[in-house]
């Protein structure tokens, strides 16, 4: 508000008000939150030319955890890079999540992105590993040839067949563990590089509790059913087309809705 007596002064505005709080500390706690509430009602469904499949919430969310487990296994660490790289697929969610389930930083690829490009960015990124589809294997297998050795390439198919044997069962369902020991909603959980056309590439850090925010503000946004079915069109390497918590908040609208009134 602006006054005129004399001289121009400006009164103090009362700050927004802050977003809603996320209902879970960390991304990859979305699946168990989802898969607590919905069960085995379908989540997603992708075409195939013998018809349509069906990945149930809570089968999703056991196919978070065994990838999870299945790159512990391999070796990954808390904060440790990896890149994924695949055409969209629902496995591609599966693996952009399991990464931030085993602690690690997804380094979301352009699938259209040549060689060069690839190994550029796993190498700006100090990536541990790449999880690629097997179409584009070879531009991983390449760019650790030229750029980065040591580069871990894992195969999207085989780590997230249901029939992976891990020595160990799926880690039960928990929508508030933490991904690792001491992390924090403000750790980084996502790389995203720049396109790079007017200049080189460049990573866009996201932590956790910036893309939990986001899923928020589209809940707050986006009117939609429980049973409404959405179309993803985008590239999922996209920050609103892969991030797996912005697809899921019309899914879970009616669950925080129930949420939030219970604890008014």
């Amino acid at each position: 508000m602006t006054s005129f007596s004399g001289e121009c002064t400006v009164d103090c505005v009362e700050p927004p008000s802050p977003g809603p709080t996320p209902v879970v500390p960390f991304l990859p706690n979305l699946a168990d939150f989802a898969a607590h509430r919905y069960g085995t009602r379908p989540f997603l469904l992708s075409w195939a030319p013998s018809g349509w499949n069906e990945l149930s919430f809570v089968d999703f969310a056991a196919a978070v955890r065994r990838f999870s487990a299945r790159l512990v296994a391999e070796g990954v660490s808390p904060g440790d890079r990896v890149g994924i790289q695949s055409e969209n697929r629902p496995e591609w969610g599966i693996a952009y999540l399991g990464i931030l389930a085993a602690g690690a930083v997804v380094v979301p690829l352009d699938a259209q992105l040549l060689a060069q490009e690839v190994a550029e960015i796993l190498a700006t990124a100090d990536a541990w590993g790449c999880v690629t589809s097997a179409k584009l294997a070879p531009i991983a297998n390449e760019a650790r040839e030229t750029r980065r050795p040591g580069l871990r390439v894992l195969s999207l198919e085989e780590a997230c067949a249901p029939d992976v044997a891990l020595g160990t069962p799926t880690p039960s369902l928990n929508e508030a563990a933490p991904p690792s020991a001491g992390a924090s909603p403000d750790d980084l959980a996502v790389v995203i590089f720049t396109s790079g056309t007017t200049g080189q590439a460049k990573g866009v850090m996201l932590s956790h509790a910036n893309l939990l925010h986001n899923v928020e503000g589209v809940v707050d946004t986006i009117e939609v059913r429980s049973d409404d079915r959405l179309l993803s069109v985008l590239p999922l390497h996209h920050t609103f087309g892969g991030d797996p918590a912005a697809r899921r908040a019309a899914a879970l609208r009616e669950a925080l809705r129930r949420d939030r009134a219970r604890h008014r």
